[in-house]
């Protein structure tokens, strides 16, 4: 695609525009606040149905539908309607959108295959590359500069399948570590019923059909719960029987948690966990980084299909908003470790109350048949005291001390409470025969079979899921960093012959690394073999810049497919120095042959050297300026400018004419004298004017003239002798004509004095530099003549297409 026509209508800050690129580079220069950045939103809204610029960080509060209008006007009077050429459409195709509708672009239906890809790269925001998005591409963190190039390349759904298999990988690594907790509490159970410290199905088996042979049972093969008391006759017990053994084994169990050794293991976890929360709480900013990442991953799991923010439940896409979150949680990576240990530690702790819960569970429905007259309730008193350390919430708020710890791990006197226990048990309980001692302990396997077998299937299924989603992260992410990588390879290739090729020897050997990593893109480059480095450790801005530009112009190559021809570089170039951009001009022109760049600058250099090096001539640029409330910018072209002069003068506003006239001339012969290598008077001031170029201009032109016929003659070449001796005649003559109206030029353009003039007196000057502009520009391409050089010595004059060309070398 590529643009032949734009017009304007009431949007933003212009009242009415049409303007003709037809296809072909187009520059919009003026000071800021003359109109230019309208132009390029209103291209924005024509293909996208929105503008950029009012989205993002500090645009709260502005719409495109209260802010798109310009001053006053109504929202039915704003439109902005364009002809394109479509490679694969002979003729040019309209498009126009109105505020109005913003979602609906108006055109040809019958091209909607067509037109549709475009307007989707365009959704991208391929075209436009901004200052903003330049920091985008070159300082900005990885993971902002892979959002920014994955959306360039298409590569979002990538990304958003990266997103959606990660967060489906954690959730369900949360799902196996949970079912692995309630694995080991059940085996535990188990382990402590059994009376061994090693846990397997073979001994767990072999002891069921131990107890069962006991009752004159039959072996069993498998571990099916209903099978280990299946033909089993139970053993005649008393009312109120305990099983001694078994509240002696738990007994036994929780005696030997209270051991020294134990204690002290699980202390020092409690303190590490202490003195990192201490590390966090004591730094504001850790701390408000944990608190940000813990509300964030809290976020992340929360967002339903609506798209609202969990937090104040505003409105958005769900898609962006993930990538919000996702974003955050990138970027507080320094507390991602701490807080990782952090739940570890909180793990074991949770672990080891949980095995005494387990305990607590079976020992306290037997104490309870027990006299306990002045002991009673002890045992549900720790459980009750026990049961909020199984919450994660209570470490995470800190609701706790090590002292707390100390105390749940073992509480004061509990262990003679144990011991009174044990002495009660050996009084008012009989000892279970080895049949009802059996019977019991196949009871309580049943039921903690049953509660193993669940929780097996459970934690199988769990990991084989966590595997599962693991191993096909993995292959995503080497698939993808495979393909990526090798997509980056080429870009990185372009964009490092385009940043040696505008900085020339500087940085002949300039390198660059652009690879995925992770969830981002990471970018390093070589400083004059001193390593690699961030971009903006060590270049200036002006160097970054320029990257920015060689990185976008490499993506937007490989991207576009074709599609969209349209690049628009808007006010890209703050801090590149004048003779790099001179070279970008030049890679603008050389390197991207086919492309149409829209480019806008505040900065007049800018603007002349992109006209001096062929990237866009007179019939190509127009200037903003004056911008006023109730007109908007007003524009001044040099195409134009000799039918503007006509029209001033057929309103006999002579006034207005030679301020055209005076401006348009400074401009041109400025350019010609840089062209040319003009010697001009220097000033320090750097004030000069029309009287400063064209006198330089003219004494170039006569002396590369003379040298060019100087040179054709020791050549013999007679014919392009007789053509130069005519140039030479026909030049003399506008000087001629020119030195005859001085007086008219130095008063009345020079010096602002029209007063003595009229419409007849002044057309004379308007021929006169009309034909002077003629003897310094191609007939062919309309571009300006320059000087070709090599070394010191000069070669030949020419225009950029070719067609004028002075031979300066004389035969040896």
């Amino acid at each position: 695609m590529k643009l032949l026509e734009l017009e304007i209508h009431n949007f933003r800050g212009v009242r009415q525009i049409k303007i003709e690129p037809e296809a072909k580079n187009f520059l919009i220069w003026g000071p800021n606040g003359s109109g230019k950045s309208t132009i390029v939103d209103s291209l924005d809204f024509l293909l996208t149905g929105d503008i950029s610029r009012m989205k993002g960080k500090g645009t709260k509060g502005i719409t495109i539908k209260k802010h798109g209008p310009y001053i006053d006007s109504d929202i039915n009077d704003v439109e902005v309607e364009a002809q394109i050429q479509l490679k694969s459409v002979e003729k040019p195709l309209k498009i126009k959108r109105s505020l109005k509708n913003p979602r609906k672009l108006i055109y040809d239906t019958n091209y909607a295959n067509v037109i549709e890809p475009v307007l989707e790269l365009a959704n991208r925001g391929q075209h436009i590359l901004t200052r903003r998005e330049i920091l985008n591409y070159i300082t900005a963190d990885s993971s902002t500069r892979a959002r920014q190039i994955e959306k360039l390349l298409k590569l979002d759904d990538v990304e958003k399948t990266r997103q959606s298999l990660n967060k489906t990988r954690s959730r369900l690594k949360k799902d196996y570590e949970a079912s692995e907790g309630v694995q080991q509490n059940s085996i535990t159970s188990i382990k402590n019923l059994m009376d061994i410290n090693d846990f397997s199905e073979d001994l767990l088996l072999e002891f069921i059909n131990k107890n069962r042979r006991i009752l004159e049972g039959n072996d069993i093969e498998n571990l099916n719960p209903e099978l280990v008391k299946y033909g089993l006759i139970p053993p005649i017990k008393s009312e109120n029987f305990i099983n001694v053994n078994l509240v002696k084994r738990n007994i036994k169990f929780l005696q030997d948690q209270f051991s020294t050794e134990k204690i002290d293991e699980r202390l020092k976890i409690a303190k590490r966990l202490i003195k990192l929360q201490e590390k966090i709480s004591s730094n504001p900013e850790i701390s408000d980084a944990t608190n940000y990442l813990r509300l964030n991953q809290l976020g992340l799991n929360l967002i339903d299909d609506s798209g609202s923010c969990p937090l104040c439940r505003t409105s958005w896409d769900r898609e962006k908003l993930e990538e919000q979150i996702n974003n955050q949680i990138n970027s507080l990576n320094v507390v991602k470790a701490d807080l990782q240990t952090m739940e570890e530690l909180i793990g074991e702790i949770i672990s080891t109350f949980t095995i005494l819960n387990v305990v607590l569970d079976e020992l306290i429905p037997a104490t309870n048949n027990l006299d306990l007259e002045k002991t009673d309730h002890k045992l549900e008193s720790w459980q009750n005291l026990l049961k909020p350390f199984l919450d994660a919430e209570t470490y995470q708020d800190g609701n706790y001390t090590l002292e707390n710890i100390r105390s749940l791990l073992a509480p004061p006197l509990l262990s003679d409470y144990l011991e009174e226990i044990l002495l009660i048990l050996e009084k008012v309980s009989e000892e279970p025969s080895s049949e009802q001692n059996a019977w019991d302990v196949l009871t309580k396997l049943e039921i903690n079979l049953k509660n193993y077998n669940q929780a097996k299937n459970d934690f199988n299924s769990a990991s084989k899921a966590y595997r599962r989603a693991e191993i096909l992260l993995n292959i995503f992410l080497n698939s993808r960093d495979k393909i990526i990588g090798s997509l980056f390879s080429e870009i990185e290739g372009r964009f490092i012959e385009l940043y040696r090729e505008l900085h020339g020897s500087d940085e002949a050997q300039f390198n660059a690394h652009l690879q995925p990593k992770g969830g981002g893109v990471e970018l390093e480059v070589g400083f004059y073999g001193r390593g690699n480095h961030p971009p903006h450790a060590l270049h200036s801005e002006g160097h970054q810049d320029s990257m920015g530009i060689c990185l976008y112009l490499a993506l937007a190559e490989r991207l576009t497919e074709g599609y969209i021809d349209l690049i628009i570089l808007d006010d890209v170039m703050m801090s590149v120095d004048a003779p790099h951009r001179r070279e970008i001009c030049r890679l603008l022109a050389d390197f991207f042959k086919g492309r149409q760049f829209f480019i806008t600058t505040h900065d007049q250099t800018w603007a002349r050297q992109l006209k001096t090096e062929g990237v866009v001539n007179g019939r190509q640029m127009i200037e903003l300026y004056n911008w006023t409330l109730e007109h908007g910018p007003y524009l001044n072209s040099t195409i134009d400018m000799w039918d503007k002069i006509e029209e001033d003068l057929e309103r006999g506003d002579v006034n207005s004419a030679a301020f055209k006239l005076r401006r348009g001339s400074e401009e041109f012969f400025r350019d010609v004298c840089n062209q040319l290598g003009s010697s001009v008077t220097f000033k320090e001031n750097q004030r000069w004017e029309l009287g400063d170029f064209l006198p330089a201009a003219l004494k170039s032109y006569r002396n590369l003239l003379k040298s060019a016929k100087v040179a054709a003659d020791s050549w013999n070449n007679h014919e392009e002798l007789d053509k130069l001796k005519k140039v030479e005649r026909y030049s003399k003559e506008v000087f001629r004509r020119s030195h005859a109206e001085s007086w008219a030029v130095n008063i009345n353009v020079h010096y602002n004095k029209w007063a003595d003039f009229s419409v007849a007196d002044f057309r004379p000057v308007v021929t006169v530099f009309y034909d002077l502009f003629r003897l310094f520009q191609c007939d062919k391409c309309g571009g300006i003549i320059h000087l070709n050089k090599n070394g010191m010595n000069l070669e030949a004059v020419r225009c950029n297409c070719g067609y004028f060309n002075w031979n300066l070398v004389k035969k040896a």
